[in-house]
């Protein structure tokens, strides 16, 4: 399980992709079909949620969310194999290898 926060007062209020959920869909090479957090199994009306993690503020990731969950203001916990995409990049951040699996595991916890 992976911690995330809503970024509410994140200047990305506008995506180049067109949508936020189109994004995550381009980049993480998935369609989104359920929402990431863990214990929703809702899949209709899903949108791109920009969100943060506790120790990379600073950085701004895209998770397809129900209304219900993107609504929330305080902590998502969402699956471990939920892809992260990066808002600003066009890569995804998957895990790769066990190294890198470690290492992200360790930077969350």
């Amino acid at each position: 399980m992976i911690t995330v926060y809503r970024d509410f007062n994140s200047e990305l209020n506008e995506c180049s992709n067109g949508s936020w959920l189109q994004h995550w869909e381009k980049f993480s090479g998935k369609n989104a079909s359920y929402c990431a957090n863990c214990n929703c199994l809702y899949s209709e009306n899903l949108v791109g949620a920009i969100v943060t993690l506790r120790t990379h503020k600073s950085d701004h990731f895209v998770v397809p969310l129900c209304p219900y969950h993107y609504s929330e203001t305080g902590s998502i916990d969402i699956c471990d194999s939920s892809v992260l995409v990066l808002a600003k990049r066009k890569r995804p951040l998957r895990k790769r290898k066990e190294q890198e699996i470690d290492e992200l595991f360790a930077i969350l916890v």
